[in-house]
């Protein structure tokens, strides 16, 4: 029982970072991730150094991959 606790807890935990980072991304470049997501959409190259740039400037694949995730949810 106590480990399912502590699962749910930290799922938890990881949740609300994803959301609190979601959030400040937003926050400071939101209008710009919206234009270069309108602007390399249907496009392979442009998307993919976007997409390239995301994770330099984010350095984790993973909560790069759960941030764009959100973004096109």
């Amino acid at each position: 029982m106590l480990l399912i606790i502590e699962l749910v807890g930290k799922i938890g935990l990881l949740l609300f970072g994803l959301r609190q980072v979601r959030n400040g991304i937003i926050l400071a470049f939101g209008t710009s991730l919206k234009r270069l997501a309108r602007r390399t959409e249907g496009r392979v190259l442009p998307t993919f150094l976007a997409v390239l740039l995301g994770a330099v400037l984010l350095q984790s694949n993973a909560t790069r991959a759960m941030i764009s995730a959100t973004f096109a949810a």
